[in-house]
């Protein structure tokens, strides 16, 4: 299987089957603590939609995530720098809701999406980005 595999081995095998190990599972709270919260990748695999609300911690300016739906790979990579916010998706396989939080001292200047149709709204210093039927796309958020 080409693509990125998961630094957490017992999540997934290199087949995108769930495996687990006795001797590992005392990190899996970590795991979900850097997917869920950090990454802030949240799928709804019943509701057909992927959140991606990202929270990277001071000092922490790219981070990338790989995750199987579907027996294929879908990653989100967060890359952060003083004027922008870049978010990168490749392999979504369902609608994606993106919410980036500025806070205050920011004023964002323009939201870019690469490639998809979007829809997009600012509310309270809260960006909300809805991407529909788009596998590979790119966020990137000036301020």
């Amino acid at each position: 299987m080409a693509g990125p595999r998961p630094t957490a081995p017992e999540y997934w095998n290199e087949y995108a089957e769930p495996w687990g190990c006795i001797e590992y599972t005392w990190n899996g709270l970590l795991n979900n603590l850097l997917i869920e919260r950090v990454a802030g990748i949240r799928p709804n695999k019943p509701g057909g939609l992927l959140v991606v609300e990202p929270n990277l911690p001071k000092g922490i300016d790219f981070l990338e995530i790989a995750y199987p739906v579907d027996g294929a790979w879908t990653c989100v990579a967060h890359h952060r720098d003083e004027h922008s916010f870049l978010t990168k998706v490749k392999g979504a396989t369902e609608k994606v809701e993106y919410h980036l939080k500025l806070s205050d001292h920011f004023e964002v200047q323009k939201v870019l999406v690469d490639d998809a149709a979007y829809e997009f709204e600012i509310i309270d210093g809260q960006i909300t980005v809805v991407v529909s039927n788009q596998s590979d796309f790119s966020i990137r958020i000036l301020f």
